[in-house]
């Protein structure tokens, strides 16, 4: 599965990295399974008793091997495929305005989904399947942006439900941010109340995450809570990020982000 909207240089090069790694894992896998069995052949053809033996439990670590390294080449797939769909979800947020970023974001969602239903036991693909979407809803704007903000809080949900730790708590911070951003009550599902409460369950769950922090230091500067919310954004300006910036389009724009938004928030300080 590929997800090739636009042409991004900095993208196909970190996903082909990201690409030989995994294929590395599972060369070392078969590479060694194969040994195993040919040594194996070679013992079959003795009389030793023990060389018998040892053969048929060479047999079980070869078949076990071979397992792995299909496991292997199972989550290398999802993995490759993940990354690019954050790169191209990032091209797309970033560097688009408008229709064509609302045509692409619409394209992006059928790929997601195509992961999702691959991979229907991955928080990771629940989570981006969310994002895009509410990618999609704050790029469209109004009415029709409501239902697509529902799908979105739907597959958050699922993806707190498969595992609420993945990529650092992330599911919660998007969820509380869409919590706060649309509208309330009789029109939609918006509650700051409830956006609070899932930042903090994040937090709990991931102190030290980036997004997690960069998302509370949003929440609370929408709040005109200036202070905490710089308490926060230089936490994350400090958090590891989850993939290596070289790597990483999210990465690199969500750090650029956090820098932004601590500057704004020491001019509304001072």
């Amino acid at each position: 599965m590929r997800f090739c909207i636009g042409h991004n240089v900095n993208a196909e090069r970190a996903t082909l990295t990201w690409q030989r790694r995994s294929i590395d894992q599972q060369c070392g896998c078969y590479a060694l399974a194969i040994a195993i069995m040919q040594q194996m052949v070679m013992t079959q053809a003795s009389d030793n008793h023990k060389e018998t033996i040892m053969g048929r439990r060479a047999y079980r670590i070869a078949v076990l091997l071979l397992a792995i390294g299909f496991t292997v080449t199972a989550q290398a797939e999802f993995g490759s495929d993940l990354h690019a769909l954050q790169q191209e979800w990032a091209a797309a947020r970033y560097q688009l305005k408008d229709s064509d970023q609302q045509k692409r974001l619409r394209a992006l969602i059928v790929n997601a989904d195509a992961l999702v239903q691959k991979n229907s036991d991955s928080a990771d693909a629940y989570l981006w399947a969310a994002i895009v979407r509410g990618s999609l809803a704050e790029s469209v704007n109004g009415l029709s942006a409501l239902g697509i903000a529902k799908e979105a809080r739907a597959n958050l949900e699922k993806s707190l439900a498969l595992d609420p730790t993945a990529e650092e708590a992330y599911a919660y911070a998007v969820l509380g941010m869409l919590y706060a951003k649309v509208p309330g009550w009789p029109i939609a599902f918006g509650d700051n109340k409830k956006a609070r409460e899932l930042l903090q369950k994040g937090l709990a769950l991931s102190p030290n995450g980036m997004n997690i922090n960069y998302f509370n230091a949003k929440f609370f500067a929408e709040q005109k809570d200036y202070r905490q919310a710089l308490n926060y954004a230089e936490r994350a300006a400090q958090a590891q990020p989850p993939y290596p910036p070289e790597q990483s389009l999210v990465v690199q724009n969500r750090q650029r982000e956090i820098r932004e938004l601590i500057d704004e928030l020491h001019k509304k300080l001072n």
